[in-house]
């Protein structure tokens, strides 16, 4: 804007608290200096004034949490006047000491706010989409290019000199970016997420000795950070290395493998394996998931498990039909399970129990299925590998214990240190799998035989082992039905 010839910045105004007084103004009755009266001086301005010829910016869900407060916003934003008065004059419950004149106002409002706000205020409130018809999304993570280090420096040294921190060199702002990277949880990506940056930023200040933060400060900071949150990961490592939660990290079992899974609690992330079990036997019904019959299952797992029946269906049953029914169960766990990540090991698992073929226990496996048999990608890889990693460090790693993953999530693959010196030694590994075949031949050390419907099986092939079972069960079910 422009006054007197010379150009001002508009002003730019954030609300912390959006009560009616704070954001529009009001009337002081003087009662602190024994006055009764209220007049013009008596008025205070509210946020709406003081950014007049800019920007107001609130918390979207703060906001709406006082109705009188957000119907008040809206009729400003439609009169492009606003009334100073009290909240009580316009309520009813008391009599306006002054009656001053609108004031003109010309504010544009900012509204702060995640998804779910946004939806139940575009679906809830007729007026929002006429007034609010900008929607503008922010990235919480930007593709890491050959300038994002630098960009990344620049952030943190604001943060630095407003603070009045100590500032980073360069090794420790490329360590900050490679946490960054892997906060983002996807390869070729680095997080935005700069109030949890800030935070690193002065703690890391406050832990250098020296004028300057240092690679071996930040990472000292980073490591104190998750021990403060990192109890309940503690806790499961301990009931995992105590026996009482049954996970088996040697040898091979019929029916049995195991699945990776991902906690979220908090400012804390961590995987830990988990015992996926099948049984199966001729009769009706197909695979049928325990946890979606009792309840502990969402839509996306449930979702898994009929992909599942698919490939089944599309790889066994093309000329034959298929008389059993499997049950798969996620053991010792009673939480909620959700997404397709166990689809892959959910198959395994259970092809296993159909050909009676045992599966190697020192391999934990992670990935969606899709009814063709590719492997997908998956969330929260690093943090599923570094939990199983920790299973078996803490009972002695044997130099064959490792993680199936998805292909597409090598890119992602963002290890901390010590995973990635045990597999430098060949004591961890980290097989990545884009089909189903490759996760059995591995798991399984046999030859799997044709992929496709129609093939050969190879004599003795671990799908020729299945069709077998498969015809016993139905010549079962058809004896059954015969005698009955």
């Amino acid at each position: 804007i422009h006054l007197g010839g010379r150009k001002q910045r508009a002003p730019v105004v954030v609300v912390g608290d959006p009560s009616f007084v704070n954001v529009f103004g009001g009337v002081d009755m003087g009662l602190g200096d024994g006055s009764s009266t209220a007049g013009f001086t008596r008025l205070r301005s509210g946020a709406i004034l003081d950014a007049d010829g800019g920007h107001l910016v609130f918390n979207a869900r703060a906001l709406v949490e006082d109705p009188l407060c957000w119907r008040a916003l809206k009729r400003v934003l439609v009169s492009s006047q606003v009334v100073i008065r009290n909240p009580e004059n316009i309520t009813g419950g008391g009599v306006a000491p002054i009656r001053p004149d609108p004031i003109p106002v010309d504010v544009k409002v900012v509204l702060l706010g995640d998804p779910t706000v946004y939806d139940a205020l575009r679906s809830q409130d007729p007026d929002f989409s006429r007034l609010f018809k900008i929607k503008a999304e922010f990235a919480t993570e930007v593709d890491l290019e050959p300038g994002t280090p630098d960009a990344y420096g620049t952030v943190v040294a604001r943060i630095v000199n407003e603070e009045g921190l100590k500032h980073l060199d360069a090794a420790a702002v490329a360590r900050l970016v490679e946490e960054a990277i892997r906060w983002s949880d996807r390869g070729g990506a680095v997080s935005t997420r700069f109030g949890r940056l800030a935070d690193v930023v002065r703690e890391a200040s406050f832990v250098a000795e020296d004028m300057v933060v240092k690679a071996q400060d930040l990472e000292q900071a980073l490591a104190d950070r998750e021990e403060r949150v990192s109890r309940s990961r503690v806790r499961m490592d301990r009931v995992i290395r105590e026996g009482r939660l049954l996970v088996e990290l040697s040898g091979a079992r019929v029916g049995q493998i195991n699945g990776l899974a991902v906690y979220h609690l908090g400012d804390s992330d961590f995987g830990r394996p988990f015992r996926l079990t099948a049984q199966v036997g001729a009769g009706k019904g197909g695979v049928v998931s325990i946890e979606r019959e009792v309840g502990l299952s969402g839509r996306t797992h449930d979702k898994g498990v009929q992909i599942l029946t698919g490939y089944l269906r599309g790889h066994f049953a093309r000329n034959r039909t298929v008389a059993f029914r499997a049950t798969i169960g996620f053991e010792q766990s009673s939480v909620r399970i959700d997404g397709d990540s166990a689809s892959a090991a959910e198959l395994f698992v259970l092809l296993s129990s159909l050909g009676r073929i045992p599966l190697r226990q020192d391999v934990a496996v992670t990935g969606a299925l899709d009814q063709l048999g590719n492997v997908q990608a998956i969330g929260g890889v690093n943090d599923k590998i570094e939990g199983f990693f920790r299973a078996c460090r803490d009972q002695g790693l044997s130099g064959t214990q490792g993680v199936l993953i998805p292909s597409t999530n090598v890119p992602d693959l963002m290890l901390n240190d010590e995973v990635v010196e045990a597999c430098r030694d060949g004591l961890f590994h980290v097989w990545p799998i884009s089909r189903v075949e490759e996760g059995l031949a591995l798991l399984t050390g046999m030859e799997i035989g044709s992929d496709q419907p129609e093939g050969e099986r190879a004599e003795g092939s671990l799908y020729a082992r299945i069709e077998e079972a498969l015809d016993e069960m139905e010549a079962t079910v058809r004896a059954a039905s015969k005698g009955r």
